[in-house]
């Protein structure tokens, strides 16, 4: 499954030459999967859906139930692994067709199970027309998207301050497996944003051991002591792109420059291993949004998929009515 879709096999993926949207994503990685399994005690649903052998269209990935049975995407995942293949050629007009078809029969698993939460789709999945024909509630996120090899430039110029800043004040970055040391540094910065963390030191050491090292990557900088004050934690797979699981800052590393020397090292270290880029991991909360905005490449919408309580529903149902739209127009007069 976690077999690279590209231009030279049977199928492609919607193929878009150069556009990081339609690249696959680390989370595509049935270790990973386990590893969310594992730690949120969750069971996947594997999505293994076909056209017909004719077209040769197909859907693969998978999502998470919780104990309950009910749909539930867990922390630290940017969107569920999913993956959409279609036969070479056909055109645009296929494609859409053939996806048409795929999203109804998506809706018909999903409809199998309760939702705890929302889903949010990959970038490429840009059709929610399926979703929304099924009654599924379809709202937007967002994420940002840096395409490798990066144009540095694109950066304000704030970055490349912060950046010569951490580096004068003696900070290097590098490789880490010390999740204790790097933990520590999550939880500096989930106590000032007061956010709740969800995870642990054994939590971390499963990820690397079930994932592997290459794939789950810790990165810090220290200061000219070796203190660590800066950390970032990232999901990788050579010919995919990464995605920035993590990140956390002390106090005294985020005035002097650190986590954007410390980004500038990550970005140049997955271009080496082969990543073709990598997801920020959603600017949906504004400080955040903010931050991620200042590498100077464009917000990247996502579809999230929830499903409608009762009331929302007969709301919409009755504002779409003949009584409602005639209720409407005496409120205009």
């Amino acid at each position: 499954m976690t077999k690279r879709i590209d231009e030279s096999s049977d199928f492609d993926a919607v193929s878009y030459s150069g556009d990081l949207r339609y690249s696959q994503s680390a989370i595509i990685n049935p270790n990973l999967w386990s590893w969310y399994e594992r730690t949120w005690n969750l069971k996947v649903v594997e999505v293994d859906l076909a056209t017909d052998s004719q077209t040769k269209s197909a859907l693969h990935g998978a999502f998470f139930l919780n104990s309950r049975g009910d749909i539930w995407t867990p922390p630290y995942m940017p969107h569920i692994p999913l993956v959409a293949s279609f036969a070479q050629g056909g055109g645009h007009h296929h494609h859409t067709n053939e996806w048409l078809k795929l999203g109804d029969s998506l809706c018909r698993l999903l409809r199998q199970y309760r939702f705890a939460n929302s889903i949010v789709l990959p970038p490429s999945f840009l059709d929610g027309r399926p979703f929304a024909w099924a009654n599924y509630r379809c709202e937007l996120a967002y994420t940002y998207l840096i395409q490798f090899p990066r144009e540095r430039k694109t950066a304000i110029s704030s970055v490349r301050r912060h950046h010569r800043k951490a580096e004068r004040a003696g900070y290097r970055a590098s490789r880490s497996d010390d999740w204790q040391m790097m933990l520590a540094c999550l939880e500096a910065t989930s106590s000032r944003k007061s956010f709740p963390l969800q995870l642990s030191v054994p939590s971390l050491r499963l990820a690397a051991d079930l994932i592997g090292d290459d794939a789950f990557r810790g990165y810090v900088a220290r200061d000219s002591n070796g203190v660590t004050s800066s950390v970032i934690i990232v999901l990788h797979l050579s010919e995919h792109c990464a995605v920035y699981l993590a990140g956390g800052n002390e106090s005294q590393g985020l005035r002097d420059g650190a986590p954007w020397l410390l980004f500038d090292y990550v970005f140049d270290d997955l271009l080496r291993a082969g990543a073709t880029g990598i997801d920020l991991f959603g600017a949906n909360n504004r400080s955040v949004a903010l931050s991620k905005s200042n590498w100077g490449y464009p917000l990247v919408p996502q579809i999230r998929i929830s499903s409608d309580s009762l009331i929302p529903a007969m709301r919409r149902t009755y504002a779409d009515s003949i009584v409602g739209r005639a209720l409407r127009r005496l409120a205009r007069r």
